[in-house]
């Protein structure tokens, strides 16, 4: 199943980019959540509530459908998304001179056209577009709209990793570091794996350790580290999902 909020930061993310047009300034800009737009279209009639103070064309951009799909070497969600943008005029309002947007769907079309391809191509990616003509608000007559199709394929980033912490040691004792701000250093000296683990009922408890002084090794003994961004809150461990933790890191006593 495909994260719906990575979707959604994809529609905001063309949204956002629309709005920041200034050629596109009179132009209404909506964003719609939901999958089915053509009855939500006629009713809501985006393009007649204006934009300041222009009023007779806009744009919908709908919620992309995805196809996930799973590639072995791209960590994170993945899809083929295919996002509809509807431009919509409606010529006898849209072209008075006192308060109509003044902008006809054709050249809409073609601002959002290279605006996009420039833009997708740098950020995300080649991607297939395509252009229909379609009837947009059937019982408003005079109205009439295009349909940019948007194909490409998307990868959600991968997470930033976390620094290996670094181990040093002082007579008996290991001090451990990480370059990365804000991480939370974790070590064991069983063996065991170091990270903020909570044991299971029944299971053997957790050696796991975070590290806040310099802990004591003896000599020959093996220490295991590792950082990960986070904190715990009420007993629970809440990572930021914006990072994975580190490598782990040992280092043996002299």
């Amino acid at each position: 199943m495909i994260d719906t909020t990575f979707i959604r930061r994809f529609q905001d993310a063309i949204t956002g980019k629309l709005l920041s047009e200034p050629l596109l300034n009179y132009v209404s800009i909506v964003s719609h959540r939901f999958q089915v737009t053509q009855a939500i279209a006629q009713r809501s009639i985006p393009h007649l509530a204006g934009r300041n103070g222009k009023v007779g064309a806009g744009v919908l951009v709908n919620l992309p459908a995805a196809d996930p799909s799973k590639d072995a070497d791209v960590p994170g969600a993945q899809m083929d998304a295919l996002i509809w943008l509807d431009i919509l005029s409606k010529d006898d309002i849209n072209l008075v001179a006192t308060n109509g947007a003044n902008i006809t769907a054709e050249e809409i079309l073609v601002i959002i056209w290279f605006l996009l391809n420039q833009w997708l191509n740098q950020g995300i990616g080649s991607g297939n577009m395509y252009v229909d003509g379609f009837d947009p608000i059937e019982d408003r007559k005079g109205a009439y709209g295009y349909r940019i199709q948007i194909r490409l394929r998307l990868a959600e980033d991968q997470p930033a990793k976390v620094a290996a912490p670094t181990i040093s040691f002082a007579g008996d004792n290991a001090s451990l570091a990480c370059a990365t701000n804000g991480a939370v250093i974790f070590y064991t000296t069983d063996g065991s794996l170091p990270g903020p683990w909570l044991a299971n009922p029944g299971d053997t408890p957790n050696t796991s350790q975070p590290y806040n002084a310099p802990v004591a090794v003896p000599s020959g003994a093996t220490i295991l580290a590792a950082a990960y961004i986070g904190a715990f809150v009420n007993g629970v461990w809440q990572g930021n999902p914006a990072y994975i933790g580190s490598d782990v890191w040992s280092a043996t006593a002299p």
